[in-house]
């Protein structure tokens, strides 16, 4: 699936509604399709048994990320951490959990919603989304731990971002599932760089989803069997 055509960024100028004064609105792309190609090359369905996967960091391209499944899958020692694998009648291709929380040392967020299969597990999204109360509640609760001032995302994407350097500390975070266990994630987890000296809060205000960017160095396995999803802290460079 691609599309190909012309790219653009310029800066409009539009006459502002309350007055007849002028504003410039830099830096916006905008594009023209000219040709677009949605054949899709597949789709592969792992739902069933049991499956585990652990990704690399995404600026680590020395391997290959691994994916194991039947009893290779199971996931399990003294370090894993385990909540319940939620199924729903209306859309039972996609993985739920049910996720509680999320704590940034000792402040924490709460979902507005915890019933059970609240937050869908995808691989396929980037990033982590949360409901909008949560979100915000999060990064201002982020904002009050990094004693460092935001600063203007130069991608405009973002919401929240720091330049970063060796007085850039990034608190871990820990996310709540159903069950009890809490998954520890740290700034390869939580932050993403957008360009050489600014990182950015690699999380949306919308439904709830853990995308990859919240996965890396992290074995995750689903087993469908015992209805469990199990993670595992792990340098995923050396998964076997």
């Amino acid at each position: 699936m691609y599309s190909n055509g012309v790219l653009a960024a310029e800066t409009l100028t539009m006459m502002a509604s309350s007055d007849a004064d002028y504003v410039n609105l830099p830096n916006i792309t905008f594009g023209c399709s000219s040709h677009y190609d949605n054949n899709r090359t597949g789709v592969v369905s792992l739902g069933g048994k049991k499956f585990s996967y652990c990704f690399l960091p995404y600026n680590q391209n020395a391997s290959s990320s691994r994916i194991h499944f039947g009893d290779s899958a199971v996931v399990s020692g003294t370090r894993s951490l385990y909540t319940p694998l939620v199924l729903k009648p209306v859309s039972n291709s996609i993985i739920y959990v049910t996720l509680e929380y999320i704590s940034v040392g000792d402040q924490s967020v709460f979902l507005p919603s915890i019933e059970k299969g609240n937050t869908i597990m995808d691989s396929g999204t980037t990033l982590t989304y949360l409901p909008t109360q949560a979100y915000i509640l999060l990064l201002s609760v982020l904002k009050g731990a990094i004693d460092l001032a935001p600063v203007q995302d130069p991608s405009n994407n973002f919401d929240l971002c720091y330049e970063y350097g060796k007085d850039f500390n990034v608190p871990d975070l820990k996310f709540g599932f159903d069950g009890g266990d809490e998954l520890l994630l740290g700034p390869l987890n939580t932050f993403v760089p957008v360009d050489e000296n600014v990182t950015c809060a690699a999380f949306f205000g919308l439904n709830s989803v853990v995308g990859s960017i919240a996965q890396q160095n992290i074995k995750i396995g689903y087993d469908f069997d015992d209805m469990v999803v199990a993670f595992q802290p792990t340098d995923c460079a050396h998964d076997q």
